[in-house]
């Protein structure tokens, strides 16, 4: 029970809590429960707490064996009445000033052990029925041995640059485990007692637990548990380590390392349980979020509905300072938590910032109506209420009728009316409904029903308009479903054999909070329920250098385009902009394990605010995984010696962070593709369900004029249509400042008198303003760089980093004064570079749902700020072009583009270099396959 004292005494009384007791004072020594007192303690109190806990083992020894004794007589088989026992000694604070909540019992222990699979290795069962006991020796001295390594951890902590992110993060770390590892001790003490395994086990186990000085330093291989912070309230996957049996000493030895541990832990535990200054909103603060803006009189109007609840994010300069603060005098209080609202009441779109940094006391700051055009995020609440409505509305009942379906079988769903000239007084918040036929199918967006069209109201949620323009045949059912089991019958081909992906040491990364930290990356995860996934605060170790740069500050998909290509009444509207009217974020649903990810992978959730205000939890939203996809990081191999053959390889592992978006008919698979290289990959994959057009046409031949699309099934039409997916990404380079940098390649005549008449060169262009950094890439030859000028390597070139094209380069091809082009004009060019503003985060502007395009990207590079040297944020836009064929129905096939971003010049050499091959004491980086044939 030394550690209960130790640790309930002198850790502050927030982290003590959690260790599930409570701590009377020890004999002789003033009440401390603050912990204010810890770097004043002396080797003599020390002393004398070690003294109190061998005075109080003595009677808990004395008293299990007279217990061992008795039930040994009495033959009692009932471990619960024996518990009872023992607990009720335990309950007698009178005399040995002593309580621990009952709430610790045998199931707890189980439960405990179920929870955590690395325990199940150390269960040892009921070893003897009939004196009660359950051996929990080596449980104990393998949890202890993990505190000696917490111990280790947070001294190497201390070791950082005082203010580091990485400081930070590994007295993080090192809290985090602290606190799970001595729970189950404390449980495990409490539950047999520390003197049970005397009493069994008098010469083998007698009050031994590990020694700091005999902890073993090896087999430290990362492993991941997902567990859940009940006290922020967020998600995050918590590590572990994986300890070898560690050498035992006794319990009293272990007091001073535990005081150790705690003084060096206390420090950090009045910040550890603070958000960092860019994680998601919690559920805690979606709720502080909520009350405040009900409550404030700056809205009074009813009913109020919340259509985005994000992070008000602090300014960049003070994030930089708390991340890589280099300083003793960095401070590493928590930075204000603010949220940005944007809520409607009254007809009106009302932006709101809130204070939420004390969750049971937030405020409202600031409070502004939208008075421009356009309006927001359309709520899924709002949609399905729309939705509702045809079925009761005569005109539409007639109009199912006329076609001979049943209206059970009908869906609708809901299409933004885009905006095409109106006026701001003409405009109103209405979206427009098309339906469909689902019978027996799941594809109901295969089965349209051409030519009916209904305008609702949202403001109102009333229908407002209705059309019933052409009676056109809905598509037959058949051959249009995806399920297993239901799109025909059974593959007959050879089917590859099955795989996976086995690590035998368990995964290489390791998530803490929103940190994820795996070979020489470090990033931050963030959630945004319009943006979906949002990297920040990306860094690699450099080996060679021997320090941590800067690559990253933040980055996330800013805008989905999706003009489609028919100018027909029911389509000439549909030109999508998914995440502005959408939101990306509140479109991705739960991940399938083994089947979205991988086996090895480890899964994320996310928070966002309902309707009403109220957190909505999003569960398995973001996948992390190692991808083995039997790559080549490099290689070479030498022939030009006579007597040998040289060869080396190494084989290329990354790491990918997922997101799957299913906005409607399509599904984008969004990865973030860290490499060891220094590079990082984005890709975008295009999956799901054509967006189809019903039609009178049954075979190809009929079609004698532009049909728009193509004809994949009988009376069904595949509209053609673009996907622009534009990411906005504010590289830091190492460091603030950067420079844009175009390499366009150019040939030159020789005149160097040899027989070759030609080559080509580099003309180097440096970006002074945006009009400068806009980028057409099909247009010539070039590198385009993002570089610090202020950073030079030993050979005096720029540090830098390359933005390479991965294919799906297509440009918008719309007309200048179309309105759908207005409204993303910015999908002209591939490439823009503007100076960094914290409000230009949304490349169609804050409004996306009926914007005319007088807000956002293309509007903002219009003042041609300049941008060399200085803080700048690349846009980079993947375009394609879509022609449907019949391979992609019913359901299409994955097809993926995006770019890299891959160093130039930032290191001094190959940074993957010095990497080990394969075989040197570790497996061979290979997917594993098993068969039960032996030949």
């Amino acid at each position: 029970m030394n550690c209960v004292c130790a640790v309930e005494w002198h850790l502050p009384q927030c982290v003590a809590t959690q260790f599930g007791i409570f701590q009377h004072t020890p004999p002789s020594q003033p009440t401390d429960t603050g912990g204010h007192a810890i770097h004043l303690m002396s080797r003599q109190k020390n002393q004398s707490i070690i003294d109190w806990g061998e005075h109080h083992k003595i009677h808990v020894t004395e008293w299990n064996r007279r217990r061992y004794q008795k039930d040994m007589e009495r033959r009692v088989t009932n471990w619960d009445v024996y518990l009872d026992r023992h607990m009720k000694w335990y309950d007698d604070g009178q005399k040995h000033r002593l309580r621990l909540r009952p709430r610790w019992t045998a199931e707890d222990i189980t439960e405990l052990e179920r929870d955590d699979p690395e325990e199940q290795a150390y269960q040892t069962g009921i070893t003897d029925m009939h004196s009660g006991f359950r051996e929990f020796a080596p449980l104990i001295n393998k949890v202890s041995g993990e505190l000696n390594r917490c111990i280790f951890e947070a001294s190497d902590a201390l070791g950082d640059i005082p203010g580091s992110i990485q400081s930070e993060n590994k007295m993080r770390g090192a809290m985090k485990k602290f606190v799970k590892h001595c729970r189950k001790l404390v449980g495990l003490l409490g539950c047999a007692g520390s003197g049970s395994v005397e009493a069994y086990q008098p010469v083998a186990t007698q009050g031994h637990i590990a020694s700091l000085s005999h902890a073993p330093s090896s087999s430290r291989r990362s492993t991941l548990l997902l567990t859940s912070d009940s006290a922020a309230q967020r998600p995050f996957i918590q590590a572990s380590a994986r300890a070898e049996p560690a050498a035992r000493a006794p319990l009293h030895a272990m007091l001073p390392l535990l005081l150790a541990a705690v003084s060096i832990l206390a420090a950090a535990a009045a910040s550890a349980h603070h958000p960092h200054p860019l994680d998601p909103l919690s559920p805690a603060e979606l709720t502080a979020v909520r009350a405040a803006v009900l409550a404030s009189p700056l809205v009074p109007a009813r009913p109020l509905t919340f259509h985005y609840v994000g992070l008000d994010e602090p300014d960049k300069p003070d994030v930089l300072s708390y991340a890589y603060g280099n300083s003793a005098s960095s401070s590493r209080s928590a930075m204000p938590r603010r949220a940005f609202v944007i809520a409607r009441a009254g007809g009106q779109s009302h932006e709101l910032r809130v204070d939420v940094t004390d969750a049971a006391a937030p405020s409202v700051l600031g409070h502004a109506v939208h008075r421009g055009a356009g309006f927001p995020t359309l709520t899924l609440d709002e949609q399905f209420a729309a939705v509702a409505l045809p079925p009761a509305h005569p005109p539409f009942v007639e109009s199912v009728r006329r076609r001979g379906v049943d209206m059970a079988d009908v869906l609708c769903a809901v299409f933004p009316v885009g905006w095409f000239g109106d006026l701001p007084a003409e405009e109103r918040r209405v979206v427009k409904l098309l339906c469909f036929v689902a019978g027996a199918t799941a594809n109901f967006y295969a089965r349209p029903l051409e030519g009916v069209t209904l305008v609702v109201d949202l403001d109102r949620m009333a229908i407002v308009g209705y059309r019933d323009r052409v009676l056109l045949p809905v598509p037959k059912a058949e051959g249009t479903d995806y399920r297993a089991g239901n799109a025909g019958p059974p593959y007959a081909g050879r089917a590859p054999a099955p795989g996976t992906v086995v690590q035998p040491e368990g995964r290489g990364f390791d998530i803490d909070g929103h940190f994820v930290r795996w070979a020489n990356w470090e990033f931050h995860v963030g959630f945004d329920v319009r943006a979906g996934t949002v990297i920040s605060l990306a860094s690699i170790h450099d080996a060679e250098a021997g320090a941590r740069r800067r690559v990253l500050y933040r980055g996330f998909v800013s805008e989905v385009f999706v003009p489609y290509m028919d100018p027909a009444e029911e389509w000439y509207y549909r030109t999508f902009l998914d995440a502005g009217e959408y939101g990306l974020g509140l479109w991705a649903f739960p991940l399938q394990p083994g089947a979205d990810c991988p086996a090895n992978a480890a899964y994320l959730d996310g928070y966002y605010a309902g309707q009403d205000g109220k957190p909505v939890e999003n569960k398995n939203m973001i996948c992390v995984f190692e991808r083995y996809a039997g790559d080549v990081a490099w290689r070479h191999t030498e022939a030009g010696f006579p007597d040998r053959l040289i060869t080396e390889v190494r084989p290329d592992v990354s790491l990918v962070v997922r997101m799957v978006v299913s906005c409607g008919n399509y599904d984008y698979i969004l990865d973030w593709e860290f490499k060891t290289s220094g590079s990082i990959k984005f890709t975008v994959s295009l999956t799901g369900l054509l967006e189809v057009k019903g039609t009178a046409y049954t075979h190809a031949d009929q079609i004698m004029e532009d049909a728009h699309g193509t004809l994949v099934a009988e009376n069904t039409l595949a509209v053609y249509h673009d996907h622009y997916v534009t990411y906005h990404l504010d590289l830091d380079v190492d460091g603030t400042n950067n420079s844009f940098v175009k390499n366009t390649i150019a040939t030159k005549r020789n005149e160097a008198g040899t027989p070759r008449r030609s080559y080509w060169t580099v003309r180097r262009e440096v970006a002074e303003t945006e009009a400068d950094a806009q980028v057409d890439v099909n247009a010539a030859p070039a590198d385009l760089l993002v570089v610090n000028p202020n950073k030079r390597t030993r050979m005096g070139n720029e540090v830098g980093y390359r933005v390479v094209p991965g294919g799906a380069t297509a440009a918008s091809v719309l007309d200048d004064d179309d309105y759908p082009q207005r409204r993303a004009s910015y999908c002209k060019k591939q490439v823009r570079v503007t100076p960094y503003s914290k409000a230009e985060k949304w490349a169609p502007g804050l409004y996306a749902d009926q914007s005319t395009g007088d807000d956002g990207l293309a509007a903002w590079s219009e003042r041609d700020r300049g941008i060399r040297n200085e803080d700048i944020v690349l846009w980079y836009t993947v375009g394609i072009h879509h022609i449907p064929y019949q391979d992609d129905f019913p359901v299409m096939p994955t097809v993926s583009g995006g770019f890299e971003l891959r160093p130039a010049n930032f290191f001094e050499r190959n940074p993957l270099l010095t990497t080990r091959p394969p075989g040197l004491d570790q497996p061979p980086l290979v997917n594993c396959s098993c068969t039960g044939d032996s030949r």
